[in-house]
């Protein structure tokens, strides 16, 4: 009996280890309206094309809110090194939007998707 409860908790820990291991890729899409990450940064996108750069500011603001919200989520199913590329391009749009270079802020967001598409693979 104590060996079958043993192996019982040995096999609950290993299906949940792994099943928290590999839901990054579930865990970075939005649950709620507080961390639309991938869609606020295609907003920023949208505003500098247009030089809006007060909403592409206030929209850089809600994307490092929104940034540390989703980081909580996928911390342990992610390597860390993505996870600090992701918060430096962020911090790297965030100066470009203040400084309003246009190009700095699209160069990092294109880095954005492609690191965005690595989460969780």
């Amino acid at each position: 009996m104590k060996r079958m409860i043993t192996i019982g908790i040995t096999i609950v820990f290993l299906v949940v280890s792994i099943s928290i291991m590999i839901s990054g890729q579930w865990l970075k899409n939005s649950f709620h309206e507080n961390d639309q990450l991938f869609e606020t940064v295609q907003s920023i996108e949208s505003d500098i094309k247009k030089e809006n750069w007060v909403q592409a500011e206030n929209d850089i603001d809600y994307v490092t809110t929104a940034w540390r919200l989703v980081v909580n989520r996928i911390q342990f199913s992610v390597e860390r090194e993505l996870i600090n590329e992701i918060t430096t391009t962020i911090y790297y749009m965030k100066g470009g939007i203040q400084a309003r270079d246009r190009s700095v802020v699209q160069q990092n967001i294109a880095y954005f998707y492609i690191l965005w598409e690595g989460v969780g693979k």
